[in-house]
């Protein structure tokens, strides 16, 4: 067994000595301590509230709308494939191949957030395994997306003809 080295009790009390003040300081102490809490709160309150407004910048949501597919072939089956700042998005999503023309359903996809600058670009995949790419990649500034709709057309050409014929255009709008 060890031997105990913590230090031994006195049996004799230990005197306190307090400190004696009257109601009007007690009430004046209470005063001070809540309005200390107050103003400590507070300023607590508005330092959380700027660093989570200046941390993360509010960008509005902007989305790519498809309207229709326009091009010198009718009845045009396939897909579309969106690509948006490295993302890809694919029309139809829920079947691998539909009809593109100018009726087609309207479809809508987010854009990624916090970019200054949206590069769009389209690929048509035929349903007889033809592409028809973009080589144009279309560049769109937060600061001149438009709040309402506005309307913009890529062509895309036949990669395998040499033709000088004109491939499809595939009509769309940024908004926010």
């Amino acid at each position: 067994m060890l031997p105990d080295s913590r230090p031994k009790r006195s049996a004799q009390p230990i005197p306190i000595s307090l400190a004696k003040i009257n109601a009007w300081q007690a009430i004046l102490v209470a005063l001070i301590t809540t309005a200390g809490g107050v103003v400590g709160g507070a300023w607590l309150a508005t330092r959380d509230a700027k660093s989570k407004t200046s941390a993360v910048p509010q960008q509005s949501q902007c989305w790519l709308t498809v309207l229709g597919v326009e091009g010198p072939k009718e009845n045009l089956e396939g897909r579309i494939i969106i690509y948006c700042d490295d993302v890809a998005f694919s029309i139809p999503s829920q079947t691998a191949w539909a009809k593109l023309d100018r009726q087609m359903d309207k479809t809508r996809f987010p854009l990624p957030v916090n970019r200054s600058v949206h590069a769009v670009r389209f690929e048509i995949l035929q349903k007889d395994g033809r592409r028809i790419t973009s080589d144009e990649v279309q560049q769109f500034a937060l600061e001149h997306i438009p709040t309402g709709s506005e309307s913009y057309i890529a062509r895309i050409q036949d990669g395998a003809t040499f033709s000088g014929i004109e491939g499809a255009r595939i009509r769309f709008s940024i908004d926010r």
